[in-house]
């Protein structure tokens, strides 16, 4: 299967007319008054052609955005070659995804493994898999509050942690709620441990510092004469391969105002925060 191309794929999916159907409901009566065995339960339960159709057709459309809405139009019709265990957990992690919106997320992996092959773990698959479309919707909610350096790699959000003063604001006065934190860390997709900090360091033949954060199309300048540490909530490699997927975010640019450009601007440090 992982040898086909892509358009066979969606043909031979695009066969499966139909809504995912409702399977039917076995009351505790049912199961009392007409099956002698546990093992004739189960039968019907995984025997059900009910099942294998919804998983066929979630599936087919996961398949189907990927090469429609997400792949590059330069590899449209081209024979796509992924890992056969790979794929295989694919299928396995996905079939069962109805929620319109999660099997969008589903197709934009399969994507972006399309178009880089080995970029997406086996681990980030488990994950996703037990997420819900609210935990979904809570990292997406901190991607808004998130920065990468200019290389899109080591995403961070910048934390309070060695402020003390009370007059800066906290996470939960721009939303971000402590709890829904420790469940992100519950799904390793970021680590809150603390003493974590990014640190961006002066390259050895050059006298100063020259980075750039962004967030979305938000993009943050630093130009210091000495290295700059900023204390953070770090992603897992997981959350950071689950992160660079995501595409419509905005940018809570008070929050940066306040985390970076107020807190580490000086005389020696100077931060501009622009959109693109």
């Amino acid at each position: 299967m992982v040898e086909k191309k892509i358009n066979e794929l969606l043909e031979f999916y695009s066969n499966l007319k139909g809504e995912s159907p409702k399977s039917e409901v076995i009351t505790s009566k049912d199961v009392e008054d007409s099956f002698d065995s546990v093992e004739q339960i189960g039968r019907i339960v995984f025997d059900s052609e009910d099942i294998r159709k919804r998983r066929c057709i979630n599936i087919g459309t996961i398949f189907k955005n990927a090469y429609q809405r997400f792949l590059p139009q330069k590899n449209a019709g081209q024979t796509t070659h992924i890992d056969s265990d790979w794929m295989a957990r694919f299928i396995e992690c996905a079939q069962d995804v109805s929620d319109e919106e999660m099997r969008l997320l589903w197709a934009k992996i399969l994507s972006g493994e399309m178009c880089k092959p080995n970029s997406i773990s086996v681990m980030t698959l488990e994950t996703l898999r037990n997420m819900s479309k609210r935990d979904a919707e809570i990292f997406h909610k901190l991607a808004n509050f998130t920065l990468v350096d200019n290389e899109d790699g080591n995403p961070f959000i910048p934390q309070n942690n060695i402020w003390t003063d009370d007059k800066l604001k906290s996470d939960e006065d721009y939303g971000i709620k402590y709890d829904e934190l420790l469940w992100m860390q519950e799904l390793r997709l970021i680590n809150l441990n603390a003493g974590l900090q990014m640190s961006f360091n002066k390259k050895e033949n050059n006298s100063n510092l020259d980075v750039t954060l962004k967030c979305g199309n938000l993009f943050i300048k630093i130009l210091s004469d000495h290295n700059v540490e900023i204390p953070c909530c770090a992603y897992t490699r997981i959350g950071s391969q689950l992160h660079a997927l995501i595409e419509d975010i905005t940018p809570n640019e008070p929050f940066f105002e306040d985390r970076i450009k107020n807190r580490y601007s000086s005389e020696s440090t100077k931060i501009e925060i622009a959109f693109n």
